[in-house]
């Protein structure tokens, strides 16, 4: 373990994450598609969290493990009346048995079928779904592409993302940037996720697993920050109205039970508790490629969801 350095704690850095992140603003422009009234209907999973209502193998300590569970899905097209192709998905829990079917959900199948073929020679996703804290098994999706260049962010190529949602409210997000240069790649994980020192003389916490992470208040955004690295992540949990300790000491939990993916340069998990919610989100360097995942208040488990989708993200060729 190292030393954590330096954090992203600046409000409009933490916009300009979003921009890439979100298929908002710019990124939707003039070259963006979406459509959002499609609506999946998931099972209930035997388990809950980051699972959600599909499930995936998880690397775990060194050897295979998995989440349990299995799903099935159907979806219609409502709005329009046409009736989308029905599916079902269930990753196997056994990750030395490989399925014959694909291993994402029938929502995702459609989502990325709905995004330009260009983006399919190197695209990505989950294979793991969040699920609606309030249970509602209905789920939207609302893809975005663009390929409008973005002031402050250069080579970028092209990015494209994913809104599953639930009838009331967004669920989680997933998106897949491009750049020319892996350099440039990190040059935009560094805009979004910062880069700003954390004081020497923060006081140490222990959070349990042999992780000693940094905690300190900041006055400029009223909160109080815990922060800690693991090989290339970088961890942030901020609270609002309180320390974080327990979140922070559950993403601690999560992160020694399963394996993240190795960025290629860098990585950041930002989990931000407030009165209102917790919104967790994800992003690592993957090449020329910038990846984030983002799970919203109304989800289950925030933080585990983010984390579990981000883990189970796999190529999509």
């Amino acid at each position: 373990m190292q030393n954590l350095r330096r954090i992203a704690v600046v409000a409009g850095v933490v916009a300009s994450l979003t921009l890439i992140a979100a298929g908002c603003g710019s990124l939707t422009g003039a070259s963006g598609s979406s459509q959002g009234a499609t609506r999946h209907q998931t099972s209930p999973s035997p388990s809950s969290g980051a699972s959600g209502a599909s499930t995936t193998a998880l690397s775990s300590g060194g050897s295979s493990s998995s989440t349990t569970g299995s799903s099935s899905s159907s979806a219609s097209a409502s709005g329009s009346g046409s009736a989308a192709s029905s599916g079902s998905s269930a990753a196997s829990t056994d990750p030395s048995t490989t399925a014959s079917a694909s291993p994402f959900p029938a929502i995702i199948r459609m989502a990325m079928a709905s995004l330009p073929q260009s983006v399919m020679a190197y695209a990505t996703a989950p294979t793991v779904l969040p699920t609606d804290a309030a249970g509602s098994l209905d789920m939207y999706y609302k893809p975005s592409y663009s390929t409008t260049p973005i002031m402050g962010y250069p080579g970028f190529l092209s990015t494209y993302s994913v809104t599953l949602s639930s009838p009331g409210h967004p669920l989680a997000a997933f998106t897949d940037s491009r750049f020319d240069t892996s350099t440039h790649a990190q040059g935009a994980f560094v805009q979004g996720f910062g880069n700003q020192q954390v004081p020497s003389s923060a006081p140490t916490v222990d959070l349990g697993s042999g992780i000693m992470a940094k905690e300190f208040p900041n006055a400029l955004l009223g909160t109080t920050e815990i922060v800690w690295q693991e090989g290339r992540w970088t961890v942030r949990v901020s609270g609002t109205s309180a320390p974080p300790d327990s979140e922070a000491s559950a993403v601690v939990a999560f992160l020694h039970r399963y394996f993240m993916p190795v960025p290629t340069t860098s990585g950041g998990i930002s989990v931000d508790v407030t009165p209102t919610g917790t919104q967790a989100t994800v992003s690592w360097t993957s090449g020329s490629e910038l990846l984030l995942v983002r799970a919203y208040p109304g989800a289950a488990s925030p933080a585990e969801t983010a984390l579990g989708m981000a883990i189970s993200m796999r190529s999509y060729k």
